[in-house]
């Protein structure tokens, strides 16, 4: 039998943002460990806001590529986070460990290493990914982070009570280069897929157009052949 603790609560949810992926910069003339090695990387996973996630996280595990030194890092205290060097992009897996008293298996996020900038990263807009960068950009940081929430779904009432008991901090209001997920995103976000969406049904409305226009004049042709099918007999 389940103890008091450990009891599910039924019915709710409770989430917790997080921001997840890495930041690059070119070493330049600063030696690496390696000889080919091109790049300084730190990844890592936090709570949206920069807030203490550690009283529900356990540990985090990111899993390199295989051809560096133990590439299963774990990292048991804030913060959650592995800086190495590299000349290649690859995927790295982020494993989530929770306190046992959360009764919770772990998640895993999958983020892409990136390196190399392009326009739309340095500007902070959408582009064709496969753009090469201007000049100016190489040597500027390369910022990759995603917004994701993990969510407790009927959680054991322990984990319940230190949720509740550690509220998430709202979103602020503008972005930083630092914390880029504002309200301030959140808009100019919402603003842009109504633009796209504008777009998208512009162009519906457009093929609706030519295809009642092709099909008036595939009738009218059907008409004309009918006739000159009439006037042979």
């Amino acid at each position: 039998m389940a103890t008091k603790s450990q009891r599910r609560v039924k019915g709710i949810a409770i989430s917790r943002p997080v921001v997840y992926g890495n930041v690059a910069t070119p070493l330049g003339d600063e030696k690496a460990s390696q000889a080919d090695h091109t790049h300084r990387w730190t990844v890592s996973l936090r709570g949206a806001n920069n807030e203490d996630i550690s009283y529900y996280v356990r540990k985090v595990v990111f899993k390199l590529h295989e051809t560096y030194h133990q590439p299963s890092r774990a990292v048991d205290r804030p913060p959650y986070e592995v800086t190495e060097t590299g000349w290649g992009e690859f995927e790295i897996a982020i494993k989530v460990y929770f306190h046992s008293f959360c009764a919770e298996k772990p998640i895993t996020f999958f983020h892409h290493l990136r390196l190399h900038p392009t326009e739309a990263l340095a500007a902070g807009t959408l582009a064709n990914p496969t753009e090469l960068p201007k000049p100016g950009l190489i040597n500027q940081p390369v910022l990759a982070y995603h917004y994701d929430e993990i969510v407790f779904n009927e959680p054991v009432e322990a984990l319940a009570r230190v949720l509740l008991e550690n509220r998430s901090s709202e979103l602020p209001p503008r972005s930083t280069l630092a914390n880029p997920y504002s309200v301030q995103a959140e808009q100019e976000e919402l603003t842009r897929l109504e633009r796209v969406n504008e777009r998208v049904e512009l162009t519906i409305e457009s093929y609706r157009e030519r295809i009642a226009a092709a099909e008036t004049q595939l009738g009218q042709l059907r008409q004309e052949i009918t006739m000159l099918e009439g006037t042979r007999k």
